[in-house]
C-alpha cells in the first residue's frame, strides 16, 4: 500500500483532501492531510504530525508527500520527522501541489514505479496551470 501525505500551511491540505474525495471517494482512505495552523510553532506542529501521521504508516508501505511549498516549514518539518522515523528512504516528495498533481498521484500511486509516478504527476500538475483567455464574440453573434 502507498500512503499519500498532503502537507501545507493552513487548511490547504485538508481542503485538497476534501476535494479529492469528490473525484475519487473510494481512493482517499490512503490519504492523510495535515497543515501548519495559524500561530502554531514548528515544534508543536512536529509533535502533532508525529501523533497524527506516524501511527497510520506501516513498515512495508511507501509514502508520497505532496506539499504546498518546497522549503516551507510544514514540508521541512514532516521531512525531518520521516527521516527520524526511518521512513524517508521510501518516500517520494513533491512540492507545489495542486489538484491535478494530487489526483494523478492518488489514482496512479500503486500502478507506476517511482520515476514514472513522479514524471507523470509533475507533467499533469504543470499542464493544469494555464491562463484562461476568453474569446471575444462577433457582434453578429451577440444579436442571436
Amino acid at each position: 500500500m502507498t500512503h499519500v501525505l498532503l502537507v501545507s500551511h493552513g487548511k490547504l491540505a485538508e481542503g485538497l483532501l476534501d476535494t479529492l474525495s469528490l473525484f475519487a471517494k473510494d481512493s482517499v482512505s490512503d490519504v492523510l492531510a495535515i497543515g501548519l495552523r495559524d500561530g502554531e510553532d514548528v515544534s508543536s506542529f512536529s509533535q502533532r504530525a508525529e501523533k497524527e501521521l506516524i501511527p497510520s504508516i506501516r513498515e512495508d508501505e511507501r509514502l508520497i508527500v505532496l506539499a504546498d511549498i518546497v522549503g516551507g516549514s510544514p514540508l521541512t518539518t514532516v521531512s525531518d520527522l520521516l527521516n527520524r522515523e526511518g521512513l524517508l528512504d521510501r518516500t517520494i516528495v513533491i512540492g507545489g501541489m495542486n489538484l491535478s498533481t494530487a489526483l494523478t498521484v492518488l489514482l496512479q500511486k500503486d500502478g507506476l514505479d517511482h520515476q514514472s509516478l513522479v514524471s507523470t504527476a509533475l507533467t499533469e500538475g504543470k499542464a493544469a496551470l494555464q491562463e484562461l483567455k476568453l474569446l471575444e464574440s462577433d457582434e453578429d453573434e451577440e444579436d442571436l
